[in-house]
């Protein structure tokens, strides 16, 4: 007040003055404020209350910086200790927090007095609320920069021209329509790309209104035809007529204008199903109320896009689903964070996105919905084939391995660590480098050498890499590896696939099969040489027995003879036991109990195996009766008895041991050639030298022998082995070198325990005779052979070198044929069909067939067929002649 005082006025006059002035200042609509040369409040007028709150007893004496303005407040400090004006203050805009809290924008205006020294007294000041200025100039300010971003932004074409069509602003999307830049877009008129030369061909446009005109107009762009949906509003601008266009390109729709028509339904249909659901919402604590959606919602809830304006979430949902809905959106709006959530409604699925959008310092919900129903399916069924893939991963006979491009592992299914004897015993993470050799010539593998580093370090896909490894355990297995390459998506190896396949059994089996078909091919060749070896013993043998009769035995080639004779008989033995290799001996089978069978051959084994070396034996008495040849007992106990006793060095022991046992089916499996069932089993075994694994491997082999030269054919144990498979038995032989060797036979129980079966025995001992024998044989020394020996009988003899020769003679001769003898294996036709024929002409003649070895002409696996009449070569005179007379004496003429 000071600098207004008058000089020559009294005290009186100068505070009647002042108090006139505060009453003046009270009644100020603009808020009145004194502030001493500190700052503080000395005086405020009643709208100064009314504005911030604070009574005057409040205020008075406060710092105007604390109490109103906390941002400002370092800044009146600063100013005030520098005895500073704060007219550069005050007279800007700068925020206040009124007593309630609310936030106050003001501008201050005023003057300051000065004492004679020019120090600041006071500082009178009118502040000005702008707050509700500010806030409306920022509503608009945002207003524009949202019509800017939409003018800027939008996909259609939006311009201005003036009145007569020239471009003044244009949007990027009009730029792009028209194929030009801004600066070529302003010196063109809207007519210059269309067959219009002026706006005033545009129907229905009138530039003196506000009346908006839609129209479809066709344009040319640089040389090509594009078709524009153009809205013209004539608006006043500045003074001016001007018009703002807004477009749409249809030139891919509207060729015609029943293409545009037709588009336009596809559009609408394209918008009315939509998998997309927009929204903008109005949100508070209690309602989310619907301003925008598009046309979809009605396929969601039944009603139009129009008539969801206006409605809550209460009115257009369940009441629970709506609740959730509005509780979502309020989260939004409080938290200023965006939200994405799934949900389900009418049994299908939506992701829905809300965000929260300010227009003009109001806070809206905006977002969309996706119904991912589709989505969610097929994301169901790829779950369903990774659980099926999981549980194939999981089952999967094989071992299957993932690793990443450094060679670690990843992931292995169970079976793949079964062959490594990994888990639980070593965690996966400790796999490391396995020890293996390469198959067959078992060389190391090197650390880089494996087809997995191979893989990963040239991206090559490895087969069919065998490998012998030793597991975790210890254990030994034969596996396959496979590897190929994980590439990325620039084709670089970012891992690997690993396949291991345990062939361990699979490699055992084809080592087996493998033998057995050498044993097979092996056993082919013995009986073809069999054949035609007894062919030539029987030539030798009948013929030193015809000379024998004839030399007197003091003479000196009897002797000759006698021995040539013995050779022969040793050579029989050898083909006898080649064809029991072979499975081609002939046999009469009958049903009979192994421990009598041996019981009968108590005293023939010691004879053969010496005082020096005990033999015990062990029969259970409870074992079932088998169904064979009682004499192939007897060459099993005896070859094998003989191949003990050379194995035993000195003094030793062999166990005879029989009892029942029952071969089941998990044995059968890991025994090549077992069959499930009940067995006899026949164990012979010795403590003598034993056998390396690789001998064992070759035991059955026809020929090969451990002994010394001289000391052993290498049959005995081919015959056991033939023996048993002709029986359809097994053999199993364990040994070890210096452990002695076990040999278990599993012969095959038979249900009829009845042994009586007949033997067909010579009683008569006629063997001369005068019946006709039509005699055929391809050999032409058998033939001859035989034919002398019959005919030194008295037989009359009606010879034969092929079977249509034999049939030839059967014709021709007009008395009667008896007695038919005839090879079983020949060119032409074999015995049997030949025996055929001759019975057509004969009816009551008998057959007796001659073989080297068996056919399944007349027998089955060696077995000779019920009825027939055989005799084995090779025979001797003395076999010869019993076997015909015994023939024709089984049948009375």
């Amino acid at each position: 007040m000071e600098s207004w005082t008058l000089l020559g006025k009294s005290n009186e006059d100068i505070l009647v003055e002042n108090q006139i002035l505060r009453e003046l200042y009270q009644c100020l609509p603009l808020s009145y404020q004194s502030l001493d040369k500190n700052g503080c409040l000395i005086e405020i007028n009643r709208a100064w209350t009314d504005l911030f709150g604070y009574s005057r007893e409040e205020a008075l004496g406060k710092n105007f910086g604390e109490l109103l303005s906390p941002i400002l407040e370092e800044r009146f400090r600063a100013t005030f200790s520098e005895r500073k004006s704060l007219i550069e203050i005050l007279g800007e805009e700068f925020p206040v927090i009124s007593k309630n809290g609310k936030e106050l924008i003001v501008r201050g205006q005023g003057n300051t007095v000065h004492d004679s020294q020019g120090n600041l007294l006071r500082t009178h000041c009118l502040l000005q609320d702008v707050t509700q200025i500010r806030k409306t100039e920022n509503e608009v300010k945002e207003r524009e920069k949202i019509y800017r971003f939409i003018f800027e932004e939008s996909s259609n074409p939006i311009f201005i021209t003036d009145e007569n069509g020239r471009f003044l602003n244009a949007n990027r999307s009009t730029l792009d329509f028209f194929e030009c830049t801004s600066d070529e877009l302003i010196k063109k008129n809207l007519c210059s790309f269309s067959r219009r030369k002026s706006l005033d061909e545009i129907p229905n446009l009138e530039i003196n209104t506000v009346k908006p005109t839609t129209t479809e107009t066709q344009y040319f762009i640089n040389g090509n035809s594009k078709i524009i949906l153009l809205s013209l509003f004539p608006i006043e601008l500045r003074g001016k007529s001007v018009i703002c266009g807004i477009g749409q390109n249809i030139t891919a729709h509207s060729k015609t204008k029943n293409e545009l028509k037709s588009t336009n339904q596809l559009l609408s249909l394209f918008i009315k199903h939509s998998p997309i659901y927009a929204f903008i919402k109005e949100v508070d604590s209690s309602a989310s109320r619907t301003l925008v959606a598009s046309e979809n919602y009605r396929d969601m809830i039944g009603i139009s896009a129009e008539e969801m304006i206006g409605k809550t979430m209460q009115e257009l949902f369940p009441a629970e689903f709506a609740d959730k809905m509005t509780a979502d959106d309020w989260s939004v709006i409080t938290n200023g964070k965006n939200l994405c959530l799934d949900e389900e409604f009418n049994g299908r699925y939506y992701t829905t996105y809300k965000f929260p959008l300010e227009i003009g310092g109001t806070n809206f919900l905006a977002g969309y919905t996706v119904d991912i129903t589709d989505r969610k399916k097929a994301e169901e069924e790829s779950r369903r084939r990774g659980n099926l893939l999981q549980q194939i991963f999981e089952i999967l006979p094989i071992g299957l391995w993932f690793v990443d491009k450094d060679g670690k592992i990843l992931r292995g299914n169970p079976k793949g660590i079964k062959i490594w004897g990994g888990e639980p015993q070593v965690p996966m993470e400790e796999y490391g480098l396995f020890k293996a050799w390469r198959i067959p010539s078992y060389e190391p593998v090197g650390p880089d050498d494996w087809a997995l580093t191979k893989t990963i370090r040239e991206g090559v896909i490895v087969i069919d890499e065998l490998l012998e490894i030793e597991t975790f355990t210890g254990q030994r297995k034969k596996i396959l590896n496979y590897t190929a390459p994980i590439l990325d998506e620039s084709g670089n190896v970012d891992g690997a696939i690993v396949v291991n396949l345990d062939v361990t059994e699979r490699l055992l089996l084809e080592e087996k099969f493998q033998q057995s078909q050498k044993m097979e091919s092996i056993g082919r060749l013995a009986g073809g040489v069999a054949h035609d070896f007894n062919n030539m013993l029987s030539v030798i043998l009948g013929n030193v027995e015809l000379l024998l009769q004839k030399v007197n035995p003091e003479d000196e080639i009897y002797d000759y003879l006698t021995e040539i004779l013995n050779a022969g008989d040793r050579s029989k033995e050898i083909t006898r036991q080649l064809l029991a290799f072979a499975r081609k001996q002939t046999i009469a089978p009958r049903i009979l109990d192994v421990n009598q069978t041996i019981q009968q051959s108590l005293s023939m084994v010691p004879r053969l195996i010496g005082e020096n070396i005990e033999i015990s034996f062990i029969l259970d008495e409870d074992i079932p009766h088998v169904r064979m040849d009682p004499s192939q007992i007897d060459q099993i106990l005896i070859n094998l008895c003989v191949n003990a006793r050379d194995a035993i060095d000195n003094v030793g022991w062999i166990k005879i041991h029989t009892k029942k046992t029952t071969l089941d089916h998990p044995y059968c499996v890991e025994h090549s050639g077992a069959v499930p069932g009940d067995y006899v089993l026949l164990t012979v075994s010795d403590n003598g030298c034993g056998m390396s694994e690789k001998t064992l491997s070759q035991v059955f082999e026809p020929f090969f022998t451990t002994k010394d030269p001289g000391k052993g054919t290498g049959l005995g144990l081919a015959t056991v082995y033939g023996i048993v498979q002709q029986n359809n038995g097994y053999i199993k032989i364990y040994s070890e070198l210096g452990a002695g060797t076990t040999c278990n036979i599993y012969l095959p129980a038979h249900q009829d325990k009845s042994t009586g079966v007949e033997e067909s025995v010579i009683k008569s001992q006629k063997l001369l005779g005068g019946e006709t024998v039509l005699l055929v044989e391809d050999e032409p020394m058998i033939l001859k052979f035989s034919r002398r020996v019959l005919e030194s009988l008295g037989y009359i003899v009606l010879a034969a070198s092929s079977p249509g020769e034999a049939i030839a003679l059967a014709r021709e001769n007009s008395g009667e044929i008896h007695l038919l003898v005839t090879d079983v294996i020949m060119p032409e036709m074999n015995g049997r069909d030949l025996a055929r024929n001759i019975q057509s002409l004969y009816p009551d003649i008998i057959c007796l067939f001659m073989s080297g070895y068996t056919s399944n002409v007349i027998a089955h696996h060696g077995i000779i067929d019920e009825g027939i009449n055989f005799i084995q070569k090779p025979f001797s005179v003395t076999d010869l002649s019993i076997k015909i007379r015994e023939a024709l004496d089984s049948v009375s003429h």
